[in-house]
């Protein structure tokens, strides 16, 4: 008898194609899975921190401050001369001001 290789399956290579492409497939897998689980811990250490600086609040401090602060001036009287449809007192103050910063504070520390 002599040494003759096995015949080939039907379709040639298929089953090492196959065998390829699986690995690929779950290398990609693995790749995402990491990828989530890397972002998993980060929002984890985010969420953690945030706690810490939750617990630390004293509102009753930033309640007192506020009572004994003056009054902004009426700006927006003036609004109705603007062109732009801003309000005027914004200009002056912003209460949504502290808010924006805080969220681009921890959008910049997540990066």
């Amino acid at each position: 008898m002599r040494n003759t290789p096995p015949p080939t399956p039907p379709g040639g290579r298929y089953p090492r194609v196959i065998g390829k492409h699986a690995e690929d497939i779950f290398g990609e897998l693995f790749c995402e899975a990491n990828t989530f689980y890397l972002r998993a811990n980060s929002l984890q250490d985010r969420i953690d921190r945030l706690a810490v600086k939750v617990t630390q609040l004293d509102s009753t401090v930033e309640e007192e401050m506020y009572n004994l602060s003056d009054m902004p001036p009426p700006l927006n009287i003036l609004s109705s001369y603007r062109d732009d449809n801003k309000e005027g007192l914004k200009f002056y103050t912003d209460p949504s001001y502290f808010f924006h910063l805080w969220k681009e504070t921890m959008l910049s520390s997540d990066a």
